[in-house]
């Protein structure tokens, strides 16, 4: 199986991965995440790139039968997850997936308020995930979406993109 694992970091989720005996690429933003990952992971192919820029490496013109991500799409408005989405869904993922998005998530944007309130001065105002809102944006297009929460704010969004 050939998994792509964006914001690989240090190479965590990646190692699962290998030692399944799957072939995975590793793609982060920061090259000393990508150092650290190398370090920890010697053969593990890793590329750095931005995944808001219209352009990525070469070297990620070829489909996947998995993609995952961990704790990188609430850096991302709402507008460039989508975008990114059908991205994958379009270039880089083979058949149905899925693509499967582990991030800080909340059911509904009433939930992510509570949170907030209650975290007051230990909030960190960023891009968070709301399932209700990425369900009304993609199950109209054919995405079936399966949201596993897994704390208060924490979830594993198993993504399936319509068959072409």
């Amino acid at each position: 199986m050939t998994v792509l694992d964006l914001g690989v970091g240090t190479g965590n989720l990646a190692r699962l991965f290998l030692e399944s005996g799957c072939q995975v690429i590793g793609v982060d933003f920061s090259p000393e995440m990508l150092a650290r990952a190398k370090a920890k992971l010697p053969h593990l192919e890793l590329l750095q790139a931005d995944l808001t820029l219209d352009e990525w490496p070469l070297a990620l013109n070829r489909r996947f039968d998995r993609i995952v991500s961990n704790y990188v799409f609430h850096e991302f408005r709402f507008e460039t997850k989508m975008r990114i989405l059908s991205r994958l869904a379009r270039n880089h993922l083979v058949g149905p997936g899925p693509i499967v998005i582990g991030d800080i998530s909340f059911p509904t944007a009433s939930d992510l308020q509570r949170t907030r309130e209650e975290l007051a001065d230990e909030w960190e105002e960023e891009f968070y995930w709301l399932t209700d809102e990425t369900r009304k944006a993609l199950e109209p297009a054919g995405w079936r979406l399966e949201a596993i929460q897994i704390s208060f704010c924490a979830a594993a969004n198993i993504l399936q993109p319509p068959m072409c």
